[in-house]
């Protein structure tokens, strides 16, 4: 085993804090839809995250990922498809938010 010198681990350990605060995209999602919609879009979506996110866990304790992982090429095309919902559910918001400013 190597030893690391204390330089190194105190540049590791503030790049890794300062990755850990950067807020990810449901976070982002949250605090935007609040900010956007006020209080009573805040507790639904809150409430929505938390569940997708337990379901994710419940899933995964279960062996899904293990699954899912040996059949990875049958999982490539729904993947893609839940990955352009954001990208259309982003370009809807754009579009209505450039209507609303009067811009278009």
């Amino acid at each position: 085993m190597t030893d690391i010198d204390f330089q190194t681990w105190i540049d590791f350990a503030v790049a890794a804090e300062i990755l850990l605060l950067i807020p990810g995209p449901t976070i982002l999602l949250v605090v935007a839809y609040s900010l956007s919609h006020g209080r009573t879009a805040t507790l639904p979506l809150v409430t929505g995250v938390g569940l997708g996110d337990l379901t994710d866990m419940v899933f995964s304790f279960a062996g899904l990922g293990l699954l899912l992982s040996q059949v990875s090429g049958l999982f490539f095309y729904p993947q893609m498809g839940g990955s352009l919902l954001p990208c259309l559910s982003g370009h809807s918001t754009m579009v209505k938010s450039f209507h609303l400013d009067g811009m278009v």
